[in-house]
C-alpha cells in the first residue's frame, strides 16, 4: 500500500469513502475496480511504453516514436538523444569504470547482482530495510480496526495526515541540504519504535482513550517515511543498469513481509523471540547502507 510520494493518502481516502458508501466486500471491491478503471485505460491508451524499457529491448524506432510522442504531449520540441550502447557486465567494479570511460550501459541481471561481492551485500542490507517497513506497514493497517473511535473517520484521519505528510517530506528534502537519507530512516524507525513502547504501556493500563489514535497516526506517518526511506535507497544507490532488478528483489522481500504480516498475530508468542532480533539485526544493517542522496545516475 506504501507509496513515497503522497497519492498513497490519496488513495486510501477514496478507498474508505468507497467502503463507507458500499459497506459489503463485494460491491466495495467492484466500486474500487470500476474507480480505478479510468486509469488503467489510460495506461494502456495514451501512455505511451517507456523509451528506457524499447532501448534496452533495442527496439530503437519505437523508442523514438515514444520519445517524439512524450514530447508533444509535454509540449516541448523533441531533440534526438545519443543513447549509449547496452551490454552485458558481470564484474561490479569494471562496470563502474565502464560508466566513466565508455559510452555503454552495462545491464545486470539478477543473478549477476548475486554473484557480485559488494553489490549483494548492499542488496542484502536494501533487502531486510523493505521486509522489516512491510511487515510493520501491513501489520498496522491490519490491526487499525482495533483502534478506538469510528474506523472509518479514524481511516479519513490517517489518508489526510499521510498525505500532508508526503508535502511536508518533499518541502524538509528540497530545502534542507543537510537532511540525509539515513536521518530520514533511522529517524523514522526510531519514533515508530517510541510509539509502539508508548502504546505498549497504554495498553497493559487498559487506556482507551484519544492518546491511543493520536499515537497510532503518529506511528503510522513515520511508517510510512520508513517507506520513502526505503524507495529513495533503492532507486539512488543502484546503477541504472541494475536498477529494476534490484527494486524488483526488494519489492518481492516486501511482498513476502506483506504475506507473513497477518500471521504476527496468530502466532505471537512462537515468533516474538525471533522478532525481538530483528531490530538489533536491522539497526547493524541500516546504518551500512550508504548514503545516497543527490547520488542516483539516470
Amino acid at each position: 500500500m506504501a507509496d513515497p510520494d503522497g497519492d498513497q493518502g490519496v488513495a486510501r481516502l477514496l478507498m474508505t469513502l468507497l467502503c463507507m458508501i458500499f459497506p459489503e466486500w463485494r460491491a466495495a471491491s467492484i466500486a474500487c475496480a470500476i474507480t480505478a478503471l479510468p486509469a488503467l485505460l489510460i495506461l494502456i491508451f495514451v501512455f505511451p511504453e517507456s523509451p528506457t524499457w524499447l532501448h534496452n529491448k533495442g527496439r530503437l524506432e519505437e523508442m523514438r516514436a515514444a520519445e517524439r510522442y512524450i514530447a508533444r504531449f509535454a509540449g516541448v520540441e523533441y531533440k534526438p538523444v545519443a543513447h549509449k550502447k547496452i551490454e552485458h557486465n558481470k564484474n561490479w567494479f569494471e562496470f563502474l569504470a565502464q560508466q566513466s570511460t565508455r559510452p555503454t550501459i552495462s545491464l545486470q541481471t539478477l543473478c549477476e547482482m548475486l554473484h557480485t561481492g559488494g553489490l549483494h551485500r548492499r542488496l542484502f542490507v536494501l533487502w531486510t530495510m523493505w521486509f522489516v517497513a512491510s511487515v510493520c506497514g501491513y501489520a498496522t493497517d491490519l490491526n487499525s480496526n482495533t483502534i478506538s473511535g469510528d474506523f472509518f473517520m479514524n481511516q479519513i484521519i490517517f489518508s489526510i495526515l499521510i498525505a500532508v505528510s508526503k508535502m511536508v517530506l518533499v518541502a524538509v528534502d528540497t530545502f534542507v541540504p543537510s537532511f540525509r537519507r539515513r536521518t530520514l530512516h533511522q529517524g523514522a524507525q526510531s519514533v515508530v519504535c517510541l510509539c509502539f513502547l508508548v502504546l505498549f504501556f497504554l495498553t497493559m493500563q487498559g487506556y482507551q482513550g484519544v492518546a491511543t489514535l493520536v499515537i497510532n497516526v503518529t506511528g503510522t506517518i513515520f511508517i510510512e517515511y520508513t517507506w520513502d526511506a526505503c524507495y529513495l535507497c533503492a532507486v539512488e544507490s543502484m546503477e541504472t543498469s541494475c536498477r529494476a532488478s534490484a527494486t524488483g528483489t526488494c519489492s518481492l522481500m516486501a511482498r513476502v513481509g506483506a504475506i507473513i504480516a497477518p500471521l504476527v498475530s496468530d502466532f505471537i508468542e512462537e515468533i516474538s523471540l525471533i522478532m525481538s532480533k530483528f531490530p538489533k539485526v536491522y539497526a547493524i544493517l541500516s546504518v551500512r547502507a550508504l548514503e545516497e542522496k543527490g547520488l542516483a545516475k539516470v
